[in-house]
């Protein structure tokens, strides 16, 4: 789970101060989401579709 957060987020990069844990609980979220969703890409490929395409983003958040 580490290496997928870091590799999709930058997640060792990032510098939030006191909303790391919030945003940590926010990738996660995102992560488990996109690891339902059937759509066959890597998981950042998944992740860049699901912004560019509005119709496949609510299938990911509502299905």
């Amino acid at each position: 789970m580490h290496w997928v957060l870091d590799v999709l987020f930058h997640e060792d990069a990032s510098r939030l101060g006191s909303a790391t844990a919030k945003m940590s609980f926010v990738r996660r979220f995102v992560t488990t989401l996109l690891e339902r969703d059937t759509y066959k890409r890597s998981p950042k490929g998944r992740r860049k579709t699901v912004v560019r395409n509005t119709g496949l983003l609510e299938n990911v958040l509502f299905a």
